[in-house]
């Protein structure tokens, strides 16, 4: 009998059988503050530093909401295809006025 790894919820024969982009997927996303310009590597850290919900945060990078405590949240990847007149757009809506893409 052969000993089958697991990698998460992969066995080791699945995880060879991934895509480069499909691994990449499995990666955890950084996450950036439109606003400050800060960068995370989890929901979890953004919750302690600001006392704000992870879900509140996972609704901003997955567009289900708009900010969260008049931030705005962006899967990092996702932030640095965006023009400067899109980050612009996107805080212009709420009136933010710190929005140009470093």
């Amino acid at each position: 009998m052969i000993k089958v790894e697991v990698i998460g919820k992969f066995t080791l024969e699945d995880y060879k059988k991934l895509s480069t982009s499909d691994i990449e997927n499995l990666k955890p996303k950084q996450i950036i503050c439109v606003e400050t310009k800060e960068i995370f590597s989890s929901f979890s850290e953004i919750s302690k530093k600001y006392k704000l919900t992870k879900s509140c945060i996972s609704d901003c990078c997955n567009h289900k909401q708009i900010y969260c405590d008049k931030k705005h949240w962006l899967y990092l990847n996702e932030y640095e295809k965006m023009t400067e007149d899109e980050i612009k757009k996107l805080c212009n809506y709420f009136g933010n006025v710190n929005n140009k893409k470093v």
